[in-house]
């Protein structure tokens, strides 16, 4: 497998249940009302799922990023990301980003963006992809959405 960390729709069984897990995951910790990712296999072609490894192996960690927007306008956005408390601030993220970029272009951060998440972006001179001010936090509210986010996907048809 050329990928082993990608999750797309026809990806194996197993995969889209491990990303599922965490997708859970990320609900429980943040009080969310539905979990972002099917539990038996998300079939939807413009949605790209990546499971992190740790050293060992482990799955420590996981994604989404769902196209968004219709052509020409449409754009990726990052739906979720979670990792495990014991391998956040490791490495896990900041190893996986410049591919992310590469891959994925400007992609919108969907809020809510958590104060860590807005941190770490910021940290990588990435503050454009939270929406908003670059200056406030404050803009990066509950009411932004990808709808007006003007940026097109790299690519799009050929990654969807």
């Amino acid at each position: 497998e050329s990928e082993p960390e990608l999750v797309k729709s026809d990806s194996p069984a197993w995969k889209h249940k491990e990303v599922n897990l965490r997708a859970q995951a990320f609900r429980a910790e943040f009080h969310y009302d539905f979990t972002q990712w099917k539990h038996r296999r998300d079939d939807d072609p413009s949605v790209h799922g990546y499971l992190f490894g740790n050293d060992d192996g482990a799955i420590v960690g996981a994604c989404a990023f769902r196209l968004r927007g219709n052509v020409p306008n449409q754009f990726w956005g990052l739906q979720w990301i979670w990792i495990c408390p014991p391998a956040r601030r490791s490495g896990v993220l900041t190893k996986r980003w410049p591919e992310f970029r590469r891959r994925f272009g400007d992609f919108f951060i969907e809020p809510p963006v958590s104060e860590a998440m807005q941190a770490f972006v910021r940290r990588q001179g990435d503050a454009k992809l939270l929406g908003g001010s670059e200056d406030s936090a404050e803009d990066q509210g509950s009411t932004q959405t990808g709808e007006n986010y003007d940026r097109k996907a790299p690519d799009a048809q050929e990654e969807a």
